[in-house]
């Protein structure tokens, strides 16, 4: 993943604000168990789950001196304990012996070291290996699993007065055969065990990602130094961000801070008295609620509203069409035309048809007759001739 000095990704994410120092931390999981007991691996940018931790812990700096060990973590093994049922206990190295090993978490195995501790294990188990394997975990001893050892192993560190004992179980470094097919998909021989672990002669021993099955590691680019613990297997979380010299643990709603020191136990997290008070999760729904309730009792109100402005305004608009209508009717009304003098005037009833404004034509000088109807013949064509004769 490049988590090395100059990881791009570390880098990214303190210069973004994520995380405040380049730190990471990770567990391995454990595997090859049933669901109720299997555990996920993880990795923490910018601290580690204080969760996955139990007791002392065993500090060291980064050294990259030792040109053998690229990833600059050195760790001195004094004992290789297997743990026998009945109590009985045997180191599988010489005592008084030291051995220095990397730990290289991307290597797929637990320990690469040197043949004679597998020698002192086949020999203290009765186990006896028949082949090597080219599957999953290439390069493991492969035995019958109807022989199997059935106990821990425990793996001592050691340097300048600090220790810790790491105990792996049996599960995780006795598996079963696993092999991958041609579509990738993995297949499980289970009367098959592989014993996780390679002879390399002389090269630098290496504790691999099944190491990290029982150990739990953070790595502080920042102080350059490395942290192991004995590995909590838990599904429970507790994340602490980290920086140079100090670890503070990261909650919903709140955040405590404690000194990670060498090998003692965490001290008990305290409150630091600038800290920033955060709202939880629920009181951030109740807000989002509240928020949403307002916004859509204002936008109610403002339709309503609307409504009225828009329904007063149409009744305005009735009432000044229909006064021009009424202006429009007197304006229509017909005047009566006065007969010309020289005909008889009779009282004959109006008849005012409803039309249009009057359309005014403009006419010439010229004198001309107006014809008016009897009003007792109206509508009769001949009565209309006899009036035409008797006005010419």
């Amino acid at each position: 993943m490049g988590m090395g000095t100059n990881s791009t990704i570390l880098n990214a994410l303190v210069q973004a604000g994520q995380i405040g120092s380049r730190v990471w931390s990770i567990f391995w999981g454990r595997m090859w168990v049933n669901d109720e007991v299997a555990v996920d691996g993880s990795v923490v940018f910018g601290g580690y789950d204080q969760q996955k931790t139990l007791g002392r812990n065993y500090t060291q700096p980064i050294d990259f001196s030792d040109t053998k060990c690229w990833t600059g973590m050195s760790v001195q093994i004094s004992k290789i304990t297997l743990k026998f049922r009945n109590g009985y206990d045997t180191n599988l190295m010489p005592s008084n012996m030291l051995m220095l090993a990397c730990i290289v978490p991307q290597r797929q195995l637990l320990l690469e070291a040197s043949d004679s501790i597998l020698h002192r294990f086949e020999q203290e188990t009765g186990m006896a290996s028949f082949d090597r394997s080219f599957g999953l975990h290439h390069s493991a001893f492969l035995y019958d699993a109807s022989n199997s050892f059935d106990g821990d192993m425990t793996i001592s560190l050691s340097t300048d007065g600090l220790s810790l004992d790491i105990r792996i179980p049996n599960n995780q470094y006795l598996v079963p055969y696993v092999d991958i097919d041609r579509y990738g998909s993995r297949i499980f021989n289970t009367s098959i065990r592989e014993l996780l672990f390679n002879d390399i002669g002389d090269q630098l021993p290496t504790l691999g990602r099944y190491f990290l099955t029982a150990a739990y590691l953070m790595v502080n680019l920042d102080s350059n130094s490395f942290i192991l613990w004995q590995a909590n297997p838990t599904r429970d979380s507790k994340l602490v961000s980290a920086t140079a010299n100090r670890a503070t643990e990261s909650q919903c709603g709140n955040e405590t801070s404690a000194p990670v020191s060498n090998g003692s136990p965490s001290d008990p997290p305290q409150v630091p008295p600038h800290e920033e008070v955060r709202l939880a999760g629920g009181s951030i729904a109740g807000i989002v609620v509240g928020a949403t309730a307002a916004l859509s009792i204002l936008g109610l109100g403002v339709f309503f509203y609307l409504r009225r402005v828009r329904s007063h305004q149409q009744v305005t608009h009735d009432e000044a069409r229909a006064s021009t209508m009424g202006d429009e009717s007197r304006t229509d009304a017909i005047s009566e035309i006065q007969p010309p003098g020289n005909m008889k005037q009779q009282n004959t009833p109006l008849h005012e048809v409803r039309g249009s404004l009057a359309v005014l034509s403009e006419v010439g000088e010229q004198d001309h007759t107006v014809y008016e109807m009897n009003g007792d013949e109206r509508y009769r064509p001949d009565a209309l001739a006899r009036t035409a004769l008797n006005v010419s």
